[in-house]
């Protein structure tokens, strides 16, 4: 006999979506964010993949202390500079752990997934003669494969190493969450250490300087600087705790080889001149004014 009443509607089976659908659709709005950005497709990739480890890395220093890892180098300057900074491919951290102590740590900062991101380390760590521990880590968007990233890890250089928050770049646009600010090496620092670099004279193996970058880096950061005082200390700071060479004075020295290589870099970044000689003038009247805030402080008040 047929049961008159009506029977209740059974909840229609929802199709469980496809494998790769979320990498695909935040594929599209970070293709969307590049344009909009005026940047390659591979930087605004790599813009997340940054900022979703640096987020996890944030997440790992939950005790309230000064930031376990602090960002420098290229990652740090595109925080600071955005798409006026030069793009890198690998992303620097100073790390307050001793330095057997780096790979294990950094591993498990990572082990938890951050907003859908999976880091997992790749291969061997390559350990390279100034103590840096180089290590490649796949990103992966919940089921799909996002990316592939170096990372350099590095022992906290004692005093050296203090810290500004730089605000992030805003991704709720691409649906994600992220961190507001990530820790990066204090301005002052991150130019003295660009400076040493740069000033550096040839290896005990002869090898030429190539430090050809941060000349651009350091066009591109000192208009930034509002407290020479702080930055002079920095550079004090810095120069003796590394202990290479002499603070070069009023007086800079750049390697002519350096000519060719400024001059595509500076065309390929835009916004910094491309004249190597200017740029080298710039860089030797900021020292200028570095060298001036020194003798200010030591003259009697």
């Amino acid at each position: 006999m047929i049961d008159p009443r009506p029977q209740p509607k059974r909840p229609k089976s929802r199709r469980p979506e496809p494998k790769g659908a979320k990498a695909k659709a935040l594929s599209g709005f970070v293709r969307a964010f590049a344009t909009e950005q005026g940047i390659s497709e591979a930087r605004a990739r790599l813009w997340v993949s940054y900022l979703m480890l640096g987020g996890a890395l944030v997440r790992a220093n939950r005790d309230g202390r000064a930031p376990t890892y602090v960002i420098k180098g290229g990652v740090a300057l595109e925080l600071r500079l955005r798409e006026r900074a030069r793009a890198t491919k690998d992303m620097d951290l100073s790390v307050g752990v001793p330095q057997p102590a780096l790979i294990s740590h950094f591993e498990d900062a990572i082990v938890e997934p951050y907003e859908g991101f999976h880091f997992v380390r790749r291969g061997e760590p390559h350990h390279m003669p100034n103590g840096v521990v180089r290590l490649e880590v796949s990103i992966r968007y919940h089921d799909a494969p996002w990316n592939t990233i170096r990372v350099d890890l590095a022992m906290h250089e004692n005093s050296t190493t203090q810290v500004d928050l730089v605000d992030a770049m805003s991704i709720a646009r691409l649906g994600l969450s992220g961190p507001r600010q990530l820790p990066c090496l204090a301005l002052p620092y991150h130019i003295a250490q660009k400076l040493h670099a740069m000033t550096a004279p040839p290896g005990e193996d002869q090898r030429p300087n190539d430090r050809f970058r941060d000349l651009v880096d350091i066009v591109l950061l000192a208009p930034l600087v509002e407290d020479y005082t702080t930055l002079c200390a920095a550079c004090t700071d810095v120069f003796a705790s590394r202990a290479t060479h002499a603070w070069p004075g009023n007086h800079l020295v750049l390697p002519a080889e350096w000519r060719e290589p400024y001059h595509a870099l500076a065309v390929a970044v835009g916004g910094v001149t491309t004249e190597f000689d200017t740029a080298a003038r710039e860089a030797e009247a900021f020292l200028v004014r570095i060298n001036a805030a020194a003798e200010q402080k030591r003259r009697p008040r």
